[in-house]
């Protein structure tokens, strides 16, 4: 009979786990270190934020380093798919009850304003249909600082060259990154910039704090 961890079995959780230690070899192959890459973009957020919102948990491997770093995380995705990946990932480090799951639009946070020391968003950018739009709800909730990350031109063709190595395509909205920025400081945040080969992070703090 199998041992059962939260609603998942041992043997789910390990090989969700050979899966992910699979695919971050591949990245590190050509290139791309995807674990320093998240650790960067935690770097950015201050430490004295207790309480995160993510916007775009994915597979859920940036959820799982913030709820190892910071004591309240929600985290929201519109595919619940997506969060049974990452609950699974959160699993194996024994990290799930540390973690909310929602799922929801971000365009359309249920939350009141500055709900959250921080919003961020690592690589989600890319797959939003109205980018901005969900920008304004990250800096609506965020009482002190908003961190969004997403690929460089490198990054994105290294992406593009790993998914065309096993037959599949990285699907892109259309959005330009480049002016986040400029929207933040615009709307009442100091902004940073920090760009390496892969990837560009902008930190945002709310000038009021």
């Amino acid at each position: 009979m199998n041992s059962v961890i939260n609603q998942f079995t041992r043997e789910e959780i390990a090989a969700h786990h050979a899966l992910f230690v699979e695919r971050t070899a591949l990245y590190k192959k050509h290139g791309l270190d995807q674990e320093e890459a998240r650790d960067a973009i935690i770097r950015q957020i201050s430490k004295n934020c207790r309480s995160i919102l993510e916007i775009g948990t994915g597979k859920g491997h940036f959820t799982a380093l913030l709820a190892a770093s910071f004591e309240r995380i929600d985290t929201v995705d519109l595919d619940a798919q997506a969060h049974r990946a990452a609950m699974l990932h959160a699993s194996y480090y024994g990290l799930l009850d540390r973690i909310r799951f929602v799922t929801a639009d971000s365009e359309h946070l249920g939350y009141a304003d500055r709900s959250f020391d921080a919003v961020v968003s690592a690589y989600t950018f890319h797959h939003l249909v109205n980018p901005f739009k969900v920008i304004r709800e990250m800096m609506r909730v965020a009482a002190t600082q908003v961190v969004i990350s997403d690929f460089s031109d490198a990054g994105f063709a290294l992406i593009d060259r790993v998914h065309g190595s096993r037959g599949t395509a990285h699907e892109r909205e259309a959005g330009d990154f480049s002016i986040v920025g400029v929207f933040l400081k615009e709307h009442g945040f100091n902004v940073t910039v920090i760009e390496d080969r892969w990837q560009i992070i902008y930190s945002a703090l709310r000038k009021n704090t």
